[in-house]
């Protein structure tokens, strides 16, 4: 399997309180007079599985990591209150509490897919103000197809994820699990290791279960795909670099198959990779955003 991936210890970890009283842990990392980054991760996934992406920022970056509710570090709350519209105040508070606690700097936010959409949110309504965003994979509507197109696929990934088991006999049985499952196919055995370690918490009997419920997942995906199709980029008041995976891949998601439709924002793609691109080929990502924050000037600011 090689050598497993061993997570640095955060420099401090902030327990930022929602709106229902729960908690979301954000963890910092890397160099504190750095220019800042906020980091965090897809649907039914955990920050920390993105790892060998933004491990490798960490000589140069104030990285502040964390998990959406219930996923994670974060404990499981109520299914009624695993809502989109709360991800975006969470987002919120996670930023203020980062500004009242550490300092108020320039901050990029650093999204995928799900959390990519919460960003563009927040910078949209002007609840936070981001000095630019990087979102990799963040589902845009095609052209030649319409919302309830793209809410089909929520549709048809929310059934998808109520058929996952919640539970597992061993991390080491999860792993294998995910090593059949398509979209973790491009991904290597340490990769499957980490995953099961940040995504699964151990049970009194032994056994595994998911941090983020499928039930969970599954939520998320029927309400998330309504609020991505009327998210535009165009409408961030800050730069936005879009990075998508091989949009000749099959089951790549978009916005690689609507690659027209986002001339207006700085766009690219990394080769040969899907969805998880950021784990499958984390250099190559870090490139296509440093690129960018260099062009626009954020690796000069602290």
């Amino acid at each position: 399997m090689g050598r497993a991936r061993e997570l640095p210890e955060p420099s401090c970890v902030l327990e930022v309180p929602t709106t229902d009283g729960s908690v979301i842990h954000v963890r910092r990392h890397g160099i504190p007079r750095g220019p800042r980054l906020l980091v965090t991760h897809g649907n039914g996934m955990a920050a920390d599985d993105y790892f060998p992406f933004w491990g490798g920022l960490t000589d140069r970056f104030d990285i502040f990591v964390h998990d959406l509710r219930n996923h994670g570090w974060n404990s499981v709350g109520r299914l009624e209150d695993h809502r989109v519209a709360n991800l975006i105040d969470d987002g919120q508070r996670v930023v203020w509490s980062i500004g009242n606690r550490c300092d108020v700097r320039p901050l990029v936010g650093v999204f995928h897919s799900l959390s990519g959409m919460i960003g563009l949110q927040l910078a949209i309504g002007r609840m936070v103000r981001f000095r630019a965003l990087v979102v990799f994979d963040f589902p845009v509507v095609p052209p030649g197809k319409t919302r309830k197109d793209l809410e089909a696929v929520g549709a048809y990934l929310a059934r998808i994820a109520r058929k996952r088991r919640g539970r597992y006999p061993t991390h080491a049985s999860f792993a294998r699990v995910l090593s059949r499952v398509p979209v973790f196919n491009r991904l290597q055995p340490r990769d499957f290791d980490l995953i099961a370690r940040t995504t699964l918490r151990t049970c009194e009997d032994g056994s595994v279960e998911l941090r983020c419920p499928p039930e969970y997942e599954a939520q998320m995906f029927e309400e998330f795909y309504s609020w991505s199709s009327i998210t535009e980029a165009r409408d961030a008041p800050c730069p936005v670099k879009a990075i998508s995976a091989d949009p000749t891949i099959v089951g790549t998601y978009l916005p690689g198959e609507g690659m027209e439709e986002l001339m207006h924002v700085d766009y690219d793609f990394v080769p040969e990779t899907s969805h998880l691109h950021q784990i499958e080929a984390p250099e190559q990502c870090r490139r296509a955003m440093l690129e960018f924050l260099d062009e626009i000037g954020c690796r000069d600011q602290a």
